[in-house]
């Protein structure tokens, strides 16, 4: 069963998701520990959305420098990229955190929205 609510607020700091649904973050500009996700959810998709003409490679992580979860993405300047991860730690036994890291942020500007699902 998808348990999705929509939550229509823009967060500017670290949001804690115990919740299923949609987490939009405004205005990343440089590495950041974006969420924690608790027990009983996983991360279902991120979208990402270039907000000037500047370019980042970014990788996303369960810890501070991690790129477990998404390896390298080049997000090109005024782009808008959608990446599906069906991602679940520890057999849904704890919570875990998002961290976005890159060494070149190049002024780039990011809107991030987190979707996830009730397991």
């Amino acid at each position: 069963m998808n348990d999705i609510f929509v939550k229509p607020k823009l967060f500017t700091s670290k949001v804690t998701i115990g919740a299923g649904g949609l987490y939009p973050i405004k205005d990343v500009i440089k590495n950041y520990n974006l969420a924690t996700i608790l027990a009983g959810y996983k991360l279902t998709s991120i979208e990402f959305l270039s907000q000037n003409v500047n370019d980042v490679t970014i990788s996303i992580g369960t810890t501070v420098g991690g790129n477990d979860i998404i390896p390298s993405l080049l997000i090109t300047g005024n782009m808008a990229i959608s990446v599906r991860k069906d991602y679940i730690k520890d057999n849904n036994a704890s919570s875990f955190d998002l961290y976005i890291n890159s060494t070149t942020w190049n002024s780039a500007s990011l809107n991030i929205s987190i979707i996830t699902n009730k397991i």
